[in-house]
């Protein structure tokens, strides 16, 4: 009976507060929040006060008169075209709110009377505004196009995709989206000049061009093309002109030091002065250890050697007719490679030594290697200088 009486009051007490937080709403001439309110309570609980509905009646009333206003307001100002989009969207605002009424409807008062909302026909005003947001949207767009700026053919991108906010198919939106598109992207031809004379693996040039740089940028604005006939006409061109290599010859560098131990080697007897084998307390005689040196000679050996690629990345504005930034571009490579032996008593060693001494020798890596590596970071440092130079591709 407790947990009955619990639930009750818990329930008088949530409805008591929804009709708090509607009044207090409605006092804030938030009508909107108070309508919404007062729905969610008589969705949830048919038996409401009559103080509810006609808070209910008065807020939709004043709501509907609040957008009819400012509707008004609206369509008379200067700013007329750009503000079809909020006229549209206090339309779909007002049929939304008028569909969550009727939805609850009818709605009964203790006394037996009904309370019916009075309902309006939005559609063609509302379609009058999708017409008149979409327009204003296309207007601006061709407008934007015809600068013949990058960054304006961008904003115009963004008007057109507005357009399908309120229509699937409006005009020649698809069209012009597709040259909003294609004018607001740099398009940048990416080339190789190298030295002929240069060693380099074949696929160099496939794998360093075989990457989704505009993804790198997080930029879908920036796409890249490595054959000059793709296109007729680019914004920019980014070129990475090598000029020479470098291996330098294998070099062997050798050290060594002694490592020196005593170890005990057995045991001998202690002898007085006068030559006698001395006794302890219990007539034993007395022993001691025996120590000899032992030693071992570690041979340290360096092996090193190492490659570089060198050149420049060129970046090139064709409406400039001008090279705007150019970076030095270096990829190189090091090999080294240590180890030790040794000559003598292995229990001479320190264990710094023994772990010198673990060590194999290697061979060195050929030309060919050497060179991989080095232009393997030279393909990391051009990804680099192309991403730090991005803002280059935002100049109209």
């Amino acid at each position: 009976m407790k947990k009955i009486y619990f639930y009750i009051s818990l329930v008088i007490m949530l409805l008591a507060s929804s009709c708090t937080s509607a009044l207090k709403s409605f006092d804030r001439k938030d009508y909107d929040t108070s309508v919404g309110i007062i729905i969610d309570k008589i969705a949830k609980n048919r038996k409401v006060k009559d103080q509810d509905i006609k808070l209910l009646e008065e807020a939709y009333i004043r709501a509907v008169e609040k957008d009819k206003t400012k509707i008004q307001q609206l369509k008379s100002s200067n700013y007329q075209g750009q503000n079809w989009i909020e006229i549209f969207n206090l339309y779909s605002s007002m049929m939304k709110r008028q569909d969550a009424i009727m939805r609850i409807s009818p709605i009964y008062l203790t006394d037996g009377n009904v309370y019916t909302p009075e309902t309006y026909d939005f559609i063609p005003a509302r379609e009058e505004a999708r017409e008149g947001a979409a327009e204003y949207h296309y207007l601006i767009a061709k407008d934007l196009l015809n600068s013949g700026l990058r960054s304006k053919a961008r904003d115009a991108y963004n008007h057109l995709d507005c357009i399908f906010y309120y229509y699937k198919d409006y005009k020649d939106a698809q069209n012009l989206l597709a040259i909003a598109k294609d004018k607001g992207t740099a398009h940048i031809l990416m080339s190789v000049d190298k030295n002929p004379q240069l060693f380099l693996p074949k696929d160099f040039e496939y794998e360093l061009f075989n990457y989704n740089y505009g993804s790198a940028l997080n930029n879908n604005w920036v796409k890249v093309y490595t054959n000059a006939n793709d296109r007729n006409q680019y914004d920019f061109a980014v070129r990475l002109i090598l000029s020479e290599s470098y291996i330098s010859p294998e070099k062997i560098k050798e050290s060594s030091y002694i490592d020196e131990k005593e170890i005990e080697d057995g045991w001998k007897y202690v002898y007085d002065s006068r030559g006698n084998v001395m006794k302890d307390s219990l007539g034993n005689d007395i022993k001691v250890p025996k120590y000899t040196k032992i030693s071992a000679r570690v041979v340290e050996v360096q092996m090193n050697r190492s490659a570089a690629v060198r050149g420049t990345v060129d970046f090139y504005d064709f409406n400039r007719r001008r090279n705007v930034k150019q970076e030095v571009a270096q990829g190189e490579a090091v090999f080294n490679h240590y180890y030790a032996t040794y000559s003598g008593n292995r229990n001479a060693l320190t264990e710094e030594s023994k772990k010198k001494v673990s060590n194999s020798p290697a061979p060195f890596p050929s030309d060919a290697d050497m060179i991989l590596l080095a232009t393997n970071e030279l393909k990391k440092q051009f990804r680099n200088i192309f991403s730090a130079n991005s803002r280059l591709f935002n100049n109209d």
